[in-house]
């Protein structure tokens, strides 16, 4: 009888601690300075996040601790002690930091953390303190060390979590960029069209696109472009897309000053329609006035968000959290965006002409709409074009080693679009058909460039060449036979014939949808 009193006595004890043991302790310290966001990243992918100097962050498991500076870029690790040489940044449940000092680019505990509560096996490099992935490279470095998958895991051990790792496997190549398969763990493709479908459980999911025509065209290897042009053309026509989102999500931006509060954001109109804007964003989206707005959605689960801001205050390393409904929260950052477009610098048709574009180029310009660039066709009849085009561009990330000012973006495939192909069933409204140019179509001798065939069949001309700063110099050259497009595509060209040639840059990986295109009229002559 004793002897069973004495297990009933313990399996109650057992019983009676196991809910005290799921709960574990907080995370615990004050933020020297204000206005920083405090993100844990568990070595498991969920993330937990607070705004307050003085935080008490309870966590499932070992994480790493990241903030987000006020005005929303990432702003590095938090290092809580040093193990030969190395930054340790693992923290366990229950750790009281003390006093967090942020430094430029990362933050530091003022005393080691105690070893009951400190991971030393998550380390990084550091030089003087500063890890190699910090808040002034957001993780863009070269690194060959090897860490954990997935996205609370440090792949390059950079200190950057996959989740906000610019560059996830330490190669400098951004993640949009990287050929194959994405490898921030966290980028999904797209729902086909229909009802929303699977969203992602651990990170957001975003991409960028920057359509321009004639007029509005710039580029930065083109002597008449101005820093303040290019800025222009990003507030008026870039849009950043966020996919997958769960129904009644809000996001938070921190300080970025295009989706936070009193900012220059607003929803796309949807359908998306040029020179339309829809409300303010957050501010038409706050019911509840806590200066965080509920994205709407379009039928495919697409928050489409029309920044209103120049390319100096949107780019690499911005850092957005996705509140849902059920309480999780979904972070990322902006690998980049386009800040200009591909830019068609001179032509030759079949016939021998040679034509160039000057920018900016004024309305009704030879290109235009209203007053097409007349080609002529070869001996065979067949209209050939032959472009050189300047590659687009995004801001240079100066603590990466890319310098101050505009890097050619370089491993990109371009399409050749023409949704206009007369006489061609493709092209009527509703046919559901796809605008680009199949491969055989394409052709080109650069060295840099190569014809291939992607998803559906369509052509596509991959650029091997790497990011560069950018030089008037750095062109691509090949050549689409319109003729040969139209006729795989069950239409034809004849003499009189306009067609809108849509020049498209995309990166090679297929779970990146970064897109910036350049749109120049054609008439058959």
């Amino acid at each position: 009888m004793r002897r069973l009193t004495i297990v009933m006595a313990l399996a109650c004890a057992l019983f009676a601690a196991a809910p005290a043991a799921a709960k574990r302790a907080p995370i615990t310290g004050t933020l020297a300075k204000p206005g920083y966001t405090l993100v844990a990243v568990g070595y498991d992918g969920k993330t937990t996040s607070t705004k307050a100097r003085r935080f008490r962050l309870r966590v499932s498991g070992k994480v790493t601790l990241h903030l987000r500076s006020p005005r929303g870029k990432y702003a590095g690790p938090v290092v809580v002690g040093t193990r030969k040489g190395r930054a340790v940044l693992g923290v366990k449940a229950g750790a009281r930091l003390g006093k967090v000092s942020v430094k430029r680019g990362y933050a530091v505990t003022a005393k080691p953390l105690a070893k009951r509560f400190a991971d030393r096996s998550r380390t990084t490099t550091a030089r003087r303190g500063l890890p190699l992935g910090n808040g002034r490279n957001f993780g863009l470095v070269r690194s060959r060390a090897k860490g954990p998958a997935g996205p609370g895991g440090d792949q390059d051990r950079d200190g950057v979590p996959n989740l906000l790792d610019i560059d996830t496997d330490g190669d400098r190549v951004l993640n949009p960029l990287e050929r194959g398969s994405a490898t921030a763990s966290v980028a999904q493709v797209p729902p086909p069209p229909g009802p929303p479908g699977p969203v992602s459980s651990t990170g957001l999911n975003n991409f960028s696109q920057l359509f321009l025509e004639l007029p509005q065209t710039v580029n930065a290897n083109a002597s008449g472009v101005t820093d303040k042009q290019i800025d222009a053309a990003v507030r008026g026509h870039l849009s950043v897309v966020l996919l997958q989102v769960p129904q009644d999500t809000e996001l938070d931006c921190g300080g970025l000053s295009y989706c936070s509060k009193g900012g220059t954001g607003r929803v796309e109109a949807n359908p998306p329609t040029p020179g339309v804007l829809g409300d303010p964003f957050p501010g038409a989206f706050d019911a509840d006035g806590d200066g965080l707005g509920t994205m709407p959605l379009n039928a495919t689960g697409e928050f489409r968000l029309a920044p209103g801001a120049p390319a100096s205050k949107i780019g690499s390393g911005d850092t957005m959290i996705e509140r849902t409904s059920d309480g999780r929260e979904l972070p990322g950052s902006l690998a980049f965006v386009f800040t200009t477009v591909p830019a068609v610098s001179t032509w030759r048709d079949g016939a021998g002409n040679t034509g160039a574009f000057n920018y900016p180029s004024p309305p009704g310009a030879p290109g235009t709409g209203g007053n097409p660039a007349l080609i002529g066709p070869n001996g065979g009849g067949d209209y050939v074009l032959t472009l050189t085009i300047w590659r687009p561009q995004r801001q240079a990330i100066e603590s990466a080693g890319e310098g101050e000012d505009y890097i050619d973006i370089g491993r990109l495939e371009y399409e050749v679009n023409v949704p206009n192909v007369p006489r061609s069933p493709s092209s009527q409204p509703g046919s559901g058909q796809a605008p680009q140019c199949p491969p055989a179509s394409l052709s080109t001798s650069d060295p840099h460039l190569s014809v291939k065939t992607v998803a559906g069949g369509f052509g596509r001309v991959a650029d091997s060449a790497p990011d560069r700063p950018a030089k008037p110099s750095n062109t691509l050259t090949f050549t689409v036979n319109l003729s040969e497009c139209a006729r795989l595509r069950g239409g034809s060209l004849q003499r009189g014939d306009a067609l809108n040639v849509d020049i498209a840059a995309n990166p090679a990986n297929p779970d990146s949808h970064d897109h910036a295109n350049q749109i120049i009229w054609f008439r058959m002559d």
